[in-house]
């Protein structure tokens, strides 16, 4: 099932809120403004943007991510200690039927 707009924006008439114009933002162009440690960072589309307005695409931060990753475990074997493990968690926004 295709979803163009919330369903509490009936067809033929203007958003009627803030939130619905917010999901159609999201469901429609891949829009999203982030918060907390993350605030002044937003997603458009498949870019990550910076709050300096430095753009970032999904293909260039997964090969970032990863020599990150595999260069901090190298330093760690080379000093002989275990490197820390992370997590991140990112939230994710739920609609209702």
């Amino acid at each position: 099932m295709h979803i163009d707009k919330p369903h509490c924006w009936p067809d033929g008439e203007a958003c009627p809120n803030s939130c619905a114009a917010a999901m159609h933002e999201r469901l429609i162009y891949g829009t999203c403004d982030l918060w907390g440690p993350w605030a002044g960072w937003r997603i458009r589309g498949r870019m990550l943007i910076s709050p300096a307005g430095d753009r970032v695409s999904c293909g260039e931060l997964a090969p970032a991510m990863m020599f990150a990753r595999y260069r901090g475990k190298a330093v760690a074997v080379m000093m002989g200690v275990e490197p820390p493990t992370k997590a991140v968690t990112v939230g994710c926004a739920h609609t209702r039927d």
